[in-house]
């Protein structure tokens, strides 16, 4: 509180401060208003003319600040005039006696009334200034101040039970502002704890970005490279050098991968794309992932999918397929010999969503008790040998926000040394699969036979990218700046255009609009599919690809398997 000498109150604490006096005030008006009308009522009615006045004009000062208080910010500014009138009054009735002397009961209720109202600092000075005209009114010898005529035993009974009724109010207004204080010195240092909390959550998150950024280019460079050699080297050491090579950078993409998630998670900034989900394609899918890893252990993969499972709902695929390949790979990792079984059934639960139970069972080692919570924290590895596996840590603590932001749970039940089953409980809303019109898929070996625009900057990525677009039977062109990339697609008719996002001259993102730009002033042109291709992958950066016009986004590095994905999923391709 201002008035008791405390720090300058926040916005918020201003605005609680505002509500209790208001609150007070309105309580203490009303009951003003209703007390003068029937004493009012009573004194006319006795042909107390004067009373009757005075009383009425009391009345009049209560129903002002009745009809004012909501309409007043600083209500001390209403509630000091107000309340100098009510002290004023009872001051009179005090000098005149009242009815039968009940003047003196009338001065008991003006310090409670000035200390609740305006604190501790006003109110105090006016209760002091009230006690001061009190204590003259019985003690100076003024045959006008002496109306009432009480006696002098009476007069030393007034003032010290005045006194005492000051006092108690004084001290507990006083305890009040000092709690007040204390509230509003937590309340502030929580809110600082916050705001430097979230300070240095958005700086790293940020760093976070920028370094994923940052790898993602180069690693773009070095996973493209190995898939084109792949192809390219001879003899069974090579071969096993080069998968081993692209095997290191796809577990390094995956951590970056699980970093950009917690950056996300960690600043707010997690989404779900809502999309019609064919769950047992997705099962597959996401089974087929772990199937070489699988093989070279030894290991059986099995899939076990109930037919009362829905056969499509609305979920983000992405993130869903996301959660099981990584329950997958764990129960790969973790599992010397026997089988990783991918299991699916409905859940019978009240109310209108669809539970699914998705579960990951595996032969392997187990959690231990004291392990079962730990594992689902960010950068925690459980058992003895956990560290030599692999891996950041990270993500079964993804895997569970992500499943809390479906609206699902992720379970575990294990055994150590009989293995462990982590179980994905979600609902979903059944829905009818998406039809699209059939268009004939190439085979795998086949060309697509697409007029492709590359725009890179980077010399090594570019290589990657033709050599990519070269073995799946398309003719490329490259530029190497945003600029060139407009002049280029204003000179040729393209099936796709790959942009890179920062690139010097000209970036991504307005060489994009200027190409929309172009094709709006040629309707005849046609639009050309672009697709960023770029290592900026937090979903600000996706939804910044889209307002400037681009149809999607390809997050570095980009396998050979994803780039056909793309290219065939483009709107108005040639079949």
């Amino acid at each position: 509180m201002g008035e008791d000498g405390a720090r300058a109150p926040g916005p918020l604490d201003a605005d609680h401060e505002l509500r209790r006096k208001r609150a007070i005030s309105r309580v203490f008006a009303g009951a003003g208003l209703v007390t003068c009308l029937v004493a009012g009522a009573v004194a006319f009615y006795r042909g107390q003319l004067e009373r009757g006045l005075v009383i009425s004009a009391v009345g009049l000062v209560s129903l002002a600040a009745v009809l004012l208080h909501r309409r007043v910010r600083h209500l001390d500014l209403l509630n000091a005039p107000a309340l100098a009138c009510v002290a004023a009054f009872t001051l009179y009735l005090l000098v005149t006696g009242g009815t039968d002397k009940s003047g003196a009961m009338w001065v008991m209720i003006n310090p409670p009334l000035l200390l609740f109202a305006l604190g501790v600092r006003l109110g105090g000075l006016m209760t002091a200034v009230f006690l001061l005209a009190a204590a003259a009114v019985l003690l100076l010898p003024v045959p006008w101040l002496q109306q009432a005529g009480y006696s002098l035993d009476y007069k030393l009974r007034i003032l010290p039970a005045l006194l005492f009724v000051a006092s108690v109010a004084f001290v507990f207004e006083l305890s009040r502002a000092r709690a007040q204080r204390r509230y509003e010195a937590e309340i502030g240092e929580r809110r600082r704890a916050e705001a430097r909390a979230e300070k240095a959550s958005r700086a790293k998150s940020d760093f976070l970005a920028r370094v994923s950024h940052e790898l993602r280019t180069p690693l773009a460079g070095v996973v493209g490279a190995t898939h084109l050699l792949e192809g390219l080297v001879e003899g069974a050491e090579a071969r096993e050098l080069v998968a081993a090579q692209r095997q290191a950078g796809e577990d390094l993409r995956g951590l970056v991968d699980q970093l950009l998630d917690l950056a996300r998670i960690e600043a707010g900034h997690l989404s779900l794309e809502l999309g019609s989900v064919e769950l047992a394609a997705l099962c597959r899918e996401a089974l087929e992932l772990v199937r070489a890893r699988a093989a070279e252990k030894g290991l059986a993969l099995e899939l076990d999918l109930d037919p009362a499972l829905p056969r499509c709902v609305r979920a983000d695929g992405l993130r869903l397929k996301q959660v099981l390949a990584n329950l997958l790979a764990n129960a790969t990792k973790f599992t010397a010999r026997g089988r990783v079984r991918l299991a699916g059934r409905p859940l019978e639960t009240p109310g209108d969503a669809s539970w699914v139970r998705l579960e990951v069972e595996d032969t392997g080692a187990g959690v231990r008790v004291e392990d079962r919570e730990r594992i689902f924290e960010e950068f925690v590895q459980a058992g003895p040998d956990a560290g030599q596996r692999g891996g950041a840590g990270l993500g079964l603590a993804i895997c569970r926000e992500l499943i809390g932001a479906m609206g699902g749970r992720l379970t575990l039940d294990s055994r150590p040394g009989q293995g462990s089953t982590f179980g994905v409980e979600v609902p979903f809303e059944v829905c009818a699969p998406a039809l699209g019109p059939a268009r004939p898929e190439p085979d795998a070996g086949e060309a697509l036979g697409l007029a492709v625009l590359v725009a890179e900057d980077e010399p090594v990525c570019r290589l990657v990218m033709q050599g990519m677009l070269g073995r799946l039977g398309c003719r490329v062109e490259l530029a190497a700046d945003g600029r060139e990339a407009v002049a280029r697609a204003a000179a040729g008719a393209f099936d796709c255009i790959l942009m890179d996002c920062e690139m010097p001259v000209l970036d991504g993102h307005q060489a994009a609009r200027e190409i929309r730009a172009a094709e709006a002033g040629r309707p005849d042109a046609g639009r050309t599919p672009i697709l960023a291709v770029t290592a900026s992958a937090m979903s600000a950066d996706r939804e910044r690809c889209r307002a400037s016009g681009m149809d999607g986004v390809l997050s570095k590095p980009v396998s050979p398997a994803v780039l056909r994905a793309a290219l065939l999923s483009l709107p108005g391709r040639r079949p």
